[in-house]
Order: structure tokens, then sequence, then C-alpha cells
């Protein structure tokens, strides 16, 4: 009886399969790069924010411009964000 119950037993072991499809898509490398960058800068964006009286989360950041400041060997970034307050 048992010999039976574990030959059943391996036999379903046996034939059980699962396909799996990965779960990736493919993002280009500029969106990449965006992304990484403004999540790189989130804590600066919420830190200004609180400065301006905008204690606010945000969200659909988006890069309008990146210019070289030669003079001071920087990047000034202007960025478009939508603010929006959370639940009490």
């Amino acid at each position: 009886m048992k010999s039976i119950f574990l030959f059943l037993l391996y036999f379903t072991a046996l034939n059980t399969t699962v396909s799996a499809e990965p779960l990736s898509e493919a993002i280009s490398k500029s969106s990449l790069t965006e992304s990484a960058f403004l999540r790189f800068l989130g804590p600066t964006i919420l830190e200004i924010m609180e400065t301006h009286g905008d204690n606010q989360l945000f969200m659909n950041e988006k890069i309008e411009s990146i210019t070289k400041n030669i003079e001071q060997d920087s990047y000034d970034v202007t960025i478009h964000i939508i603010g929006f307050e959370g639940p009490p």
C-alpha cells in the first residue's frame, strides 16, 4: 500500500510543470537614466518644497531642462512636478 502511494506521489511530482514567463519590459536607456536621476533627486526635491512652505508629496516628475553653469562648474536642472497632499 505504501509503495503504491509513494509511486503515485512520485509520478505526480514528475508530471507537475509550471510555465513561468519573465516579468520584464523593455525600457529605453534614456528613460531609465532619467528615472534613476529623478529618484536620486527625490530627497532634494522634498527639501526644496519644504523650504518654500509647500510640504507635499509629489508625482509625475519630469526634467524640463538641464543647463551647464560653466563659471561654477555645475548643472542647473529644471524639473516639473505635481504636488499633492496625502491623507491626514
